[in-house]
């Protein structure tokens, strides 16, 4: 079974798989994803205008964040679990 089948299985069950893009820059990786029906919750880059620009994309409201900080961060509970 290749990875559309996989996808579409999914799709067809309800269960929408969920992405956290790392390094998302602009959010090309994402977009792969989102075209094939994965929801996009959040993206993560150090550099502002490329957050700003993955928020424009992805209608998100993700900030610039470096992930060197997480840490000493409460976000990474929200990714572990």
């Amino acid at each position: 079974m290749n990875l559309h089948n996989t996808t579409l299985q999914f799709r067809m069950q309800n269960q929408q798989l969920t992405v956290i893009d790392f390094f998302c820059g602009a959010g090309g990786f994402s977009e792969g994803f989102r075209q094939m029906g994965y929801k996009i919750i959040h993206g993560f880059d150090h550099w502002k205008p490329a957050v700003d620009t993955y928020n424009h994309n992805f209608n998100l409201n993700c900030e610039a964040k470096n992930i060197l900080d997480f840490k000493k961060s409460k976000m990474v509970n929200i990714i572990i679990k």
